[in-house]
């Protein structure tokens, strides 16, 4: 058995014509036809997708997918022998531009996707802080580093800051 032929087109120069792209796309619109015909236990709740749009905030959501996408693409895509950040000119500002729209567009919606407004007590960014540097009390005990030898109360892990961040 060669697994390569999956991945060799059917007709010559189309590449999208092969055997495995095809077998998706054949899967895909029997879901979309399943979906349609009989929308109860629908995968995909096509009928009803008009009142889903309404009801999700769609623009939110693709400028959260498509900034945090780029950003992932940008560092998932790229060489580490010999760059820190894949096609960096292109994906970073738009990751810049896409999380700038949408702060700007969640700031301005009804229903948005992460209301900015949680973010805003104290107690949310200190919680996230908190868990940056907080030291899990066991890892001191096998430490050999100079920073093992330096007292509780000036690492910052005294025990008053440990039971506030023990919930993180």
């Amino acid at each position: 058995m060669t697994l390569g032929l999956l991945y060799v087109p059917v007709a010559g120069a189309l590449e999208w014509t092969t055997p495995l792209v095809l077998v998706g796309l054949a899967s895909g619109a029997a879901l979309v036809a399943r979906s349609l015909l009989a929308p109860r236990g629908a995968v995909i709740p096509l009928r009803g997708l008009r009142r889903l749009a309404g009801e999700v905030d769609v623009v939110g959501s693709t400028l959260a997918v498509v900034a945090l996408g780029s950003l992932v693409w940008a560092f998932a895509a790229a060489d580490p022998a010999t760059e820190i950040v894949a096609h960096g000119p292109l994906l970073l500002p738009v990751a810049l531009a896409a999380a700038v729209a949408f702060v700007w567009h969640e700031r301005r919606t009804e229903e948005p996707v992460l209301p900015l407004q949680a973010l805003r007590p104290v107690g949310a960014w200190g919680r996230c802080w908190s868990t940056s540097w907080w030291v899990p009390p066991w890892s001191r005990r096998w430490s050999t580093s100079r920073s093992s030898r330096v007292p509780r109360r000036r690492r910052g892990t005294s025990s008053a800051r440990r039971s506030c961040c023990s919930g993180c």
